[in-house]
């Protein structure tokens, strides 16, 4: 008997740490999705480019609804680098092309600006000031071992089903003394 209940505590001790590792995670991307609700992108820092300002592994977030045409000298804003890659840089010149407005963009940490000037359909927001260092690494190991994911949410819902599994046990055994306790107490009425 003892040693079964001393397994079933561990058991019990373990899982619990599980729950409250998957809270965390929760947590995190309840933190890390907010911004997205006032319609900011988060954005991971992949690249020391523009540190120290932004290190690499923070979330930032850009804001989609700014206008190309209003960009400034030292905005600094996320763009696409081909068809896959985006980068964060800040804008270090504002030029015009055919009519059409340009940006030079530099990473604050490269010597050098950018090749390449950034057009309006490579444009993808203005970064607003706010960011959750180191964050970005613990996306970035989530989001590429979706596995962790999955267990954390069998997990939480083993917990709800066996709470409720549990409660409806005390509840029965806890009737059914009830009942036995007023058999006795009959039983002791009839007595005298």
């Amino acid at each position: 008997g003892g040693q079964i209940d001393r397994q079933t505590d561990r058991y019990w001790v373990g899982l619990n740490i599980c729950l409250v590792f998957c809270y965390i995670c929760i947590i995190l991307y309840v933190f890390v999705a907010a911004p997205s609700l006032f319609g900011y992108t988060p954005q991971i820092v992949l690249s020391p480019s523009m540190e120290p300002g932004y290190k690499v592994g923070s979330v930032i977030y850009y804001d989609d609804s700014v206008p190309f045409e209003s960009i400034e000298m030292f905005d600094v804003i996320t763009f696409k680098l081909g068809r896959k890659d985006t980068a964060t840089h800040r804008v270090v010149g504002v030029n015009m092309t055919q009519g059409k407005q340009i940006l030079l963009t530099k990473g604050d940490n490269n010597e050098n600006p950018d090749t390449d000037y950034v057009h309006k359909d490579e444009y993808l927001g203005k970064v607003i000031n706010y960011r959750l260092p180191f964050v970005g690494y613990f996306i970035s190991f989530i989001n590429n071992n979706i596995y962790i994911s999955v267990v954390a949410v069998v997990l939480i819902v083993a917990k709800i089903v066996i709470s409720i599994i549990t409660d409806k046990d005390e509840e029965d055994s806890s009737s059914k003394k009830e009942e036995v306790s007023e058999e006795d107490s009959d039983c002791l009425q009839g007595d005298s």
